[in-house]
């Protein structure tokens, strides 16, 4: 599995074929490849899509996850808190 923010390589044609070894373009992602790319457990991944936070797909009983969901739902959590001073060793 590829990481999300990973950039997609175009399948390679030879003699008008095309390589089945080259790599494809993750159009979406089931909800434990999710986990996995953000780190996370399958759990979490369920409540943030049952809470509306995290936007998926239904194709017959699978869920899917856009990668550009997955980057939104990323980008709008809260920043980690840091200390003021600058040290973050106490």
């Amino acid at each position: 599995m590829r990481h999300p923010d990973t950039t997609p390589t175009e399948p390679q044609v030879q003699n008008g074929k095309a390589d089945t070894n080259a790599p494809v373009e993750k159009l979406s992602y089931s909800v434990p490849e999710t986990a996995q790319a953000v780190g996370t457990c399958p759990a979490m991944i369920y409540r943030a899509i049952n809470s509306g936070k995290l936007k998926a797909l239904k194709f017959g009983k699978r869920t899917l996850i856009t990668p550009e969901a997955i980057k939104e739902w990323l980008a709008s959590m809260d920043k980690y808190p840091t200390k003021q001073g600058g040290n973050n060793h106490d």
